[in-house]
């Protein structure tokens, strides 16, 4: 089948566009939105698409469904090498594909929630700071003063929310450059708003 890169969805679910287009558009969109792009997450993303294709045999992406994303996700779970988040990350990759669809018209329905797995006992946890090391991060004048390094390798604003992140939510910056509009959303507490990011390693709110 020729897929054509202008078809829209049809009532049939058919949308003429694949995962692989869908990550154009995620590269597209974070672009457009002046966040950072990298290639080794690009390249991650893409092989994990050609895996899930392979598995599934299904490549238009208005064919997808919840059912489709499970067995993948059941089907990288029955390998003994990889981790409960690491698999969860690999399905976190191709729901973000679908949000980005979604979100560009592409389909007409979500899969729904829950396609993550239950991380069990210990895996993937880390080591708290103690209270000495939070001080000294926090007591920087980066903090404290507003500072910011020039140097390019410092990120700009990444010096200050990098660390801010991985204290409130439990992430390493790798999980933390993952983050984009549709892994964010807004909760009431009583008359406070507060913002939540979904952990896309563990699949955790």
């Amino acid at each position: 089948m020729v897929l054509s890169p202008t078809a829209p969805a049809s009532a049939a679910g058919w949308a003429s566009k694949t995962l692989s287009h869908g990550i154009d558009k995620w590269v597209s969109n974070r672009r457009s939105a002046k966040q950072a792009v990298r290639d080794r997450h690009v390249s991650d993303m893409r092989k994990t698409v050609a895996a899930f294709e392979a598995d599934t045999g299904v490549r238009d992406i208005g064919l997808i469904t919840r059912r489709h994303v499970l067995a993948f996700r059941d089907q990288l779970n029955s390998r003994p090498d990889d981790k409960t988040a690491t698999v969860n990350k690999k399905v976190s990759y191709i729901t973000s594909l679908l949000s980005t669809a979604l979100n560009a018209g592409w389909i007409e329905r979500e899969i729904g929630s829950k396609v993550f797995l239950r991380v069990r006992g210990d895996e993937g946890t880390r080591e708290a700071c103690t209270d000495r090391q939070l001080t000294a991060i926090f007591s920087h004048r980066i903090f404290t003063s507003g500072f910011r390094s020039s140097s390019v390798k410092a990120c700009g604003e990444l010096q200050f929310w990098l660390p801010l992140i991985a204290c409130m939510h439990g992430m390493i910056s790798s999980e933390i450059l993952q983050l984009g509009p549709d892994t964010r959303r807004r909760t009431a507490l009583s008359v406070l708003s507060v913002s939540c990011v979904r952990n896309l390693s563990a699949g955790n709110p």
